[in-house]
């Protein structure tokens, strides 16, 4: 037999008003078309997918924010004997020798049967067509044959796939991502993705601080990500950042390189964000995983832009975003061989005074570096642009 539709359901878009709940099903449909041929309905709290590909729809769904999960179906009328009979062809070929099931059933209003009476009847009828397989009812470890019962019609289906749940790309704006290629980046830029939040990713290219295959690694793990970027541009962005580190090593005291490295990050990423309508920056920074990430020295660096920073690994173990480094793919590439930054000094200073990186900031002419190489680069872009 060959599916006929996939049925997809959402979670936290059903508990907005009905004009939120809307607007974010049909991002939520648009992205889905942007990767996937075929019609498409809904209804509240569900959404019909007939696609022409039915095995490349299941795998683009895997990777679409705001899908809590999707099981390709069976549809017919929502006639209780018709019901019945689709489930006997189903378990034809679902249920074998000496297997245990169970029915589980859902119904919605306008109907004269209700859902118990659908797992009884289609129950019933299995044991009885299939007497020579020696099937048992076990409601609570059987494999499952599920039937959903709506208004014009019903669906039979053995499999529910889990989605990325979260909300649909694009419904919460643009972020700036910082992205380094190491392991924790890509997850933060991941997470800000899963709650609705377009992201544009920009790395800095400190060379010759960090290698040729530090940058490429880079470039891989931006790949990885794109593959989420469903609905929405992805496009990276790398800043030359080798003068200015050379600038840190050279005129900031050693014991500050990582703070003022990270405090130029953050004042180009503002320039970014505002040339792209952004309204925030995201990092991978989580508290106290390194010398550099403590609150004070957080404190410091955040002092750099008026724009919010959003930390969303802030809290997480090292073996908690490792695991979701593994589930989106990017462990592997984040952590080949690239080397480390060789900017970085033997000794960090755990603890930041706000005043004195200020001080030490102004009178090391340090934004004026930085406001140099930001024109420099917004020239060059706006030129490759006239030029395309």
């Amino acid at each position: 037999m060959s599916w006929d539709v996939i049925l997809i359901r959402y979670g936290e878009i059903g508990l907005k008003s009905r004009r939120i709940r809307r607007i974010f099903e049909n991002k939520l449909i648009n992205n889905i078309k942007t990767v996937v041929d075929g019609k498409i309905k809904k209804e509240r709290g569900r959404i019909f997918l007939y696609p022409e590909n039915f095995e490349d729809a299941l795998e683009k769904l895997k990777k679409i924010f705001g899908i809590v999960s999707f099981s390709p179906c069976y549809e017919v009328e929502p006639d209780l004997d018709v019901i019945v009979n689709k489930v006997l062809e189903v378990a034809k070929e679902y249920l074998s020798e000496g297997d245990s099931f169970r029915i589980v059933a859902r119904r919605s209003n306008g109907h004269s049967f209700t859902s118990v009476d659908v797992a009884k009847k289609c129950g019933a009828a299995i044991l009885k067509e299939f007497k020579e397989k020696n099937l048992k009812v076990d409601l609570k470890k059987g494999k499952e044959i599920y039937v959903e019962v709506r208004k014009n019609k019903a669906y039979i289906f053995t499999e529910i796939i889990e989605g990325l749940k979260g909300l649909p790309l694009g419904t919460q704006g643009c972020v700036v991502g910082l992205l380094s290629g190491g392991i924790d980046s890509p997850v933060a830029i991941f997470l800000m993705m899963k709650r609705g939040c377009k992201v544009l990713p920009v790395f800095f290219d400190s060379r010759p601080y960090i290698s040729d295959a530090y940058v490429e690694r880079a470039k891989k793990v931006y790949e990885k990500l794109k593959e989420y970027s469903i609905g929405e541009e992805f496009e990276l962005i790398i800043f030359p950042y080798g003068r200015i580190t050379d600038f840190i090593v050279k005129n900031i005291p050693s014991r500050y390189t990582c703070v003022f490295c990270k405090r130029g990050m953050l004042k180009i990423a503002e320039e970014i964000a505002k040339r792209n309508n952004c309204l925030g920056i995201v990092t991978g920074e989580n508290l106290g995983q390194v010398a550099s990430q403590t609150l004070s020295n957080m404190l410091a660096i955040t002092d750099a832009t008026t724009l919010p920073v959003f930390r969303p690994l802030l809290t997480y173990d090292k073996d908690e975003i490792m695991a979701l480094a593994r589930k989106i793919s990017t462990y592997d590439v984040s952590t080949l061989d690239a080397g480390s930054c060789t900017a970085v000094p033997d000794r960090v200073a755990t603890k930041s005074f706000i005043d004195e990186v200020l001080k030490i900031e102004k009178e090391s002419g340090f934004n004026d570096i930085i406001k140099e190489e930001v024109k420099k680069f917004f020239k060059e872009s706006d030129s490759d642009a006239e030029g395309c």
